[in-house]
């Protein structure tokens, strides 16, 4: 029979008084847990209490002081069941504190069991892919998770984005008005925005002006030119002046094009002073109209 000392039962009582207090978020969970590795540091649980005093911090949103603790641990001494999650929180403290590519493997780890952390791994793996550019392999892991329960909400959002920028302007199109019902304010006038730039690249300058509109009356866009563009476009010259008026004094290649529309809208206003000063100031600049 193996021999066990009273200080390890007595280390094993500390240790899972301190975890029982960590797991039910009590107040003291944090000193009974500092308390355990300070007075029992040969343990065999150590590298347990590390983990579990890397969750208390976690939980708090202490990222700096979980990835601390989570350093400390050895991880063959860790539970196996741990695995996942010890690779997923620790994953997101580095992600937190700006180590991308480390965070990365991390989430890529854990992404492929069938732990609880894996649509998490996933979708912030994802998320990295998409900040790095890299959208049709983003796109791919977003779209498996379109069905998650804790994902499905916002996925569809970088997918809408995703094929924006990768000109997949059809594919947007039939997803925006259900994605725009579903949205709140500041996403909808995202995705109207979006629908607009679309329209507006294939010169259905209706459609543009229409969604347009729509982003800037839940919140003011950087679309004055193309407003103005549309409405010049459309022959509705009278609303396209005070759009592209907002340009007249900058100089660069928009401004040089906003002048030249002025003009020729002056023309047909019979204005025929304001439109000789419109080209006369286009004509200076040195931009391609």
């Amino acid at each position: 029979k193996e021999y066990v000392s009273n200080d390890e039962y007595l280390a094993d009582a500390y240790y899972y008084d301190a975890v029982c207090a960590q797991i039910l978020s009590n107040s003291d969970a944090e000193s009974k847990l500092v308390s355990f590795i300070d007075n029992f540091p040969q343990s065999s649980r150590i590298s347990m209490a590390y983990f579990y005093l890397a969750n208390y911090y976690y939980s708090d949103k202490n990222y700096k002081k979980a990835l601390t603790q989570y350093r400390q641990v050895e991880v063959s001494k860790l539970d196996r069941s741990a695995m996942p999650e010890y690779e997923f929180k620790f994953g997101y403290c580095l992600f937190q504190s700006g180590n991308i590519k480390k965070a990365k493997d991390y989430f890529s780890s854990v992404m492929v069991t069938d732990s609880r952390y894996a649509s998490s791994a996933s979708y912030y793996y994802a998320h990295i892919q998409y900040m790095q550019g890299d959208y049709e392999l983003a796109l791919d892991k977003f779209q498996k998770l379109m069905e998650d329960k804790k994902f499905a909400g916002i996925v569809p959002y970088y997918i809408a984005q995703i094929y924006f920028y990768l000109d997949r302007n059809d594919e947007l199109i039939a997803m925006s008005d259900d994605l725009i019902a579903k949205s709140k304010d500041t996403r909808k006038a995202e995705i109207q925005q979006m629908v607009g730039e679309v329209y507006y690249k294939q010169n259905n300058y209706e459609k543009a002006l229409e969604y347009y509109n729509k982003a800037n009356d839940i919140v003011p866009q950087s679309n004055d030119y193309q407003i103005g563009y549309c409405y010049y476009q459309l022959k509705e010259y009278e609303k396209a002046v005070p759009f592209l008026e907002k340009y007249v004094s900058a100089n660069d290649s928009i401004s040089q094009n906003a002048l030249y529309h002025l003009g020729d809208i002056y023309l047909y206003l019979r204005d025929k002073d304001k439109a000789r000063a419109m080209f006369l100031q286009a004509s200076t600049m040195d931009y391609n109209p």
